[in-house]
């Protein structure tokens, strides 16, 4: 097993991510990165492996605060407890108690009987656009897509989804794996950004238990009613629904974007072919997955090619570089929007596959329908270029990205 003299998982490395992925095809499996303390997995069939593994905890308390000191650390840990976990973050059994709750929110059938509203919001924010000629498709598009989606799947009133948005930003500065210097400062800010969006949510989702309606909100509140449950474990429900769909869409959307403007001729062929608009999404959330990496805590010691994980080891396992693995997808580096067998492990596997991956599909799918319908000449701006997020391990996508329809 090899181990790097220093680390790979740099903002330098992640702006060059096809390059990443073969430099850790190239240590193995598997190995250990002594600066960042944890294991890095990029194999998919090993990938894939320890997603379903009954001893690899979800459960990562501890592994933000340990990149403070001292006082600081007992701070940020104190902090992240009082915030509580989420479903995210646990194991069975009680993970499997509420994930049979969520599950029916957000099955395929379902999702798909909100076609016509998704295609709406989307609509609407690209009129505008196609109005001005010249837009910045992170900014003017995607950051507001899936919020207004889920937003109006809750029926949140207007006048707190400013708001509300600015703190689900805020708080994810911290949750990402910041790559770069982290003060206590964002990490505070980052815990009181979402225990402020805890709030808008529980008071809705307290509304909604006196007042049902016909939205999700309303769902989740039928369970407290029904005594199933309590308002805060349903609002840490609402709240992992809302934030995990939030920065993960849009980062995928402005990714397959990008890739698809990059390559001229899957553009063209997406034009001839619209129908290719779902197998497209397949080999975008392959080729650029907008979550490179997830983390993992062992629970037991676990023999992995070439050494142990030992109990309580953290591990980063590498999503998009599993993507690329030539063992599993033919030429994984070339883009191709109709490779026939498209295999990746973008929204997980086992107990904690992705809840929302039947939205992030449809979502996408209506996107890049509109787009190649109504805005056939889309192209990059000749200024500015667009700007790479690069600087954090858990969200891959743009800051930026300057188009002309």
């Amino acid at each position: 097993m090899l181990s790097p003299s220093e680390s790979l998982l740099t903002a330098e490395y992640m702006g060059r991510p096809v390059a990443l992925y073969k430099h850790l095809h190239r240590l193995g499996p598997i190995y250990y990165d002594a600066n960042h303390e944890f294991w890095i997995a990029s194999e998919f069939d090993l990938v894939s492996g320890l997603l379903r593994h009954p001893d690899m905890s979800s459960n990562r308390e501890g592994m933000s605060s340990r990149r403070f000191e001292g006082a600081e650390n007992r701070r940020v840990r104190a902090a992240m407890e009082a915030l509580g976990r989420s479903m995210l973050m646990m194991d069975p059994p009680e993970h499997t108690r509420l994930r049979k709750m969520a599950n029916p929110l957000m099955g395929r059938e379902r999702v798909e009987s909100w076609s016509a509203d998704i295609n709406d919001v989307f609509l609407k924010l690209m009129t505008p656009c196609k109005e001005k000629g010249e837009f910045d498709l992170v900014h003017d598009v995607c950051e507001l897509y899936p919020t207004e989606v889920i937003f109006k799947l809750f029926a949140v009133p207007e006048a707190l989804r400013p708001k509300y948005r600015e703190c689900v930003w805020r708080s994810m500065k911290y949750f990402g794996f910041n790559l770069s210097e982290l003060s206590m400062p964002m990490a505070m800010g980052s815990v009181a950004a979402s225990t402020q969006t805890r709030g808008f949510l529980t008071e809705l989702l307290e509304k909604r238990c006196e007042y049902p309606s016909d939205d999700l909100l309303s769902e989740l509140a039928a369970y407290v009613v029904s005594g199933e449950t309590e308002v805060d474990e349903m609002t840490r429900m609402a709240s992992l629904i809302v934030n995990a769909g939030h920065i993960t869409t849009i980062d995928l959307l402005a990714n397959g974007v990008y890739q698809l403007l990059s390559h001229p001729d899957q553009w063209r062929l997406l034009k001839e072919n619209p129908e290719l608009a779902g197998q497209a999404v397949e080999e975008i959330l392959r080729y650029d997955s907008s979550v490179p990496f997830t983390f993992r805590r062992a629970t037991n010691d676990i023999d992995v090619p070439g050494g142990t994980i030992r109990k309580g080891d953290f591990i980063a396992l590498g999503l998009a570089a599993a993507n690329h693995d030539p063992a599993i997808n033919e030429d994984p580096d070339v883009f191709d929007i109709t490779r026939p067998k498209v295999r990746h492990v973008s929204f997980g596997q086992g107990v904690h596959a992705c809840l929302g991956a039947n939205l992030a599909r449809l979502e996408m799918k209506t996107a890049l329908a509109a787009l190649v319908q109504h805005m056939p000449d889309l192209r990059f701006a000749e200024h500015p270029e667009p700007y790479m997020k690069s600087d954090t391990l858990v969200f891959k996508g743009f800051h930026a990205l300057p188009l002309v329809c």
